[in-house]
């Protein structure tokens, strides 16, 4: 080029785009219902080494944790400043979070409406299971909420899911909260004659 020819540079930003650590494969969240109104609900999730040392997930107003294990050892939940429950992690390696909590309702009535809400994990997966299970006098009629009817049960229910078990399940979850509203009544005995 001759000396005396200018050069003109253009300098182009590009902004990255937002993306989560990881995407989790599944995510199984199991909700017993006790006719005294107790909810006893459990979370499970396996979360690789690349999220970091911790995670927050959303507190559930009013509700009481059960219990916390990361790789079957006994963990305590620690709150942040915005009053989300922190779980550590183990470094180095997956983790299996198995996260249990207590809330409370009204007693169950002859028929009604009952809900279980998962918190906000703050993680994408590919798949959610949800179980509810109701008491064995109970039937449940409908269920409103973004999930549908499982083909069949997951893996792992686990212990302390008691009732008659009823399985939904839900693709490509945001990783943001998830309530689950399911109607249910008490069905007339069928061992009942006319006179």
């Amino acid at each position: 080029m001759p000396r005396d020819t200018g050069v003109h540079l253009q300098i182009f930003r590009f902004t990255a785009v937002d993306t989560p650590p990881a995407v989790l494969d599944s995510i199984r969240f199991f909700t017993s219902f006790e006719e005294n109104g107790g909810r006893l609900s459990q979370l499970s999730l396996d979360v690789p080494a690349e999220v970091g040392p911790r995670i927050a997930i959303e507190r559930i107003p009013d509700a009481a944790i059960w219990s916390l294990t990361v790789n079957g050892v006994p963990r305590q939940v620690r709150t942040g400043a915005d009053g989300n429950w922190i779980i550590a992690l183990d470094p180095g390696g997956t983790s299996k979070v198995e996260l249990a909590y207590l809330t409370r309702a009204d007693a169950l009535t002859l028929q009604g409406r009952i809900e279980a809400r998962m918190p906000g994990v703050g993680l994408p997966a590919k798949r959610v299971s949800v179980g509810i299970g109701l008491p064995e006098r109970l039937e449940l009629l409908s269920i409103e909420g973004p999930v549908t009817p499982a083909s069949h049960p997951p893996s792992g229910p686990p212990e302390a899911f008691d009732g008659t078990p009823y399985y939904f399940s839900r693709s490509y979850y945001e990783g943001k909260g998830l309530d689950v509203l399911a109607y249910y009544k008490e069905p007339a005995a069928n061992d009942l004659t006319t006179p």
